[in-house]
């Protein structure tokens, strides 16, 4: 998580580093799905796990990411021809980077480039996550190891992220959400989870036993 090169497919992603330990590296999870959109921009495995789901490819989605870090996955999305990709992250002092990183990546063609910006967004700000949903109109949410800890301080954290994923998702009603997680301690994820399954149908597209990672897609209940 702490390399600065990566290669995902064909392309090969370059992105500065922050300070700290969270937001300024690119944990695994930001890879397992940055790897699984360049394998799958036509989001077809997807649309098997969400029969109800509207099927669209990449090239129709206006992609928002939480806790985006140094921006792996929105460059991905960015790279693969997304309509518009709203990068995001909690950290003040990341989005600098973040934004930095999205030009190193993007810049040189300008229809990427034109379609993707960085902007800070705590999930704790539901009227904020509101104002976004309004105004930019979702229909892919991604998100990767955003789930971190055993600590009962974090059940409110979990509580905010699963109702901004919910409050964005009903923003457009042809929407998706997908998630990369990584389970680091046993229970750590369980109050996630279970605020998770009351707003949205999960389903499981991918588990790796060796690196405890697992990736899923999920459709809003009706």
């Amino acid at each position: 998580r702490t390399k600065s090169k990566f290669k995902i497919g064909s392309h090969c992603i370059r992105l500065k580093r922050g300070e700290g330990s969270t937001g300024g590296s690119a944990w695994y999870g930001a890879t397992l799905l940055a790897e699984y959109l360049n394998a799958d921009p036509e989001l077809k495995m997807a649309a098997l796990a969400a029969p109800n789901w509207s099927k669209f490819s990449l090239s129709d989605a206006r992609t928002i990411e939480l806790g985006a870090g140094l921006g792996l996955t929105s460059i991905i999305t960015g790279i693969l021809g997304a309509n518009a990709v709203l990068a995001t992250d909690g950290s003040t002092s990341l989005i600098p980077i973040l934004q930095a990183n999205l030009e190193t990546n993007l810049s040189s063609n300008q229809q990427q480039f034109s379609n993707v910006c960085a902007r800070h967004l705590d999930w704790r700000d539901l009227e904020k996550v509101a104002s976004i949903a309004k105004s930019f109109s979702p229909n892919l949410i991604i998100g990767s190891d955003l789930v971190y800890g055993r600590d009962n301080s974090f059940f409110t954290s979990h509580l905010y992220l699963v109702a901004a994923m919910a409050i964005l998702a009903k923003s457009n009603k042809n929407s998706l959400v997908m998630y990369a997680h990584t389970t680091r301690f046993h229970g750590d994820d369980s109050s996630f989870w279970r605020h998770f399954d009351h707003f949205f149908v999960r389903t499981k597209l991918h588990w790796s036993p060796t690196s405890r990672e697992s990736f899923y897609s999920q459709n809003k209940k009706r």
